[in-house]
């Protein structure tokens, strides 16, 4: 039972976290194009060899001398998983690597609705800055 990053050589674990948790079949180029990624982070608990949560980013790197920012893109846990600390402990896993790589700050978005992750992030000291950000998408 612990968190863990995949690497190139977990091919087989990225796809089953395709899987279980975005109802697909993973391309296997696909999961070893992202995970070859240097700045590329997918870390999945493993409760008793099964896969019962991940969550997945990116470091971005900036070209204007500041420090580089990590972007967590997603944090989920199977329904059977939850309430048992496995999201706090993906997130930590994101903090720890970030502290490790002298990041500026790790950020993600998500919406005021979403309960669950809102407590999630608050229990791991996540703040919002600005009470009026939007987040802007763009069909492209």
């Amino acid at each position: 039972m612990s968190v863990y990053r995949l690497t190139i050589n977990d091919k087989e674990i990225g796809r089953k976290v395709e899987q279980l948790f975005f109802d697909k079949e993973a391309y296997i180029k696909n999961v070893t194009d992202y995970l070859a990624g240097e700045n590329n982070y997918l870390f999945v608990y493993l409760y008793r060899d099964e896969v019962a949560g991940f969550a997945y980013g990116y470091e971005l790197q900036r070209f204007d001398g500041r420090k580089n920012m990590m972007y967590m893109h997603q944090v989920e846990v199977l329904p059977q998983y939850r309430q048992l600390g496995i999201g706090k402990q993906l997130m930590e896993a994101f903090i720890l690597i970030c502290q490790n790589k002298d990041c500026s700050r790790l950020f993600l978005i998500t919406n005021k609705s979403n309960a669950p992750a809102i407590a999630l992030y608050d229990s791991v000291g996540g703040k919002t800055l600005h009470e009026d950000d939007i987040v802007y998408t763009f069909p492209i």
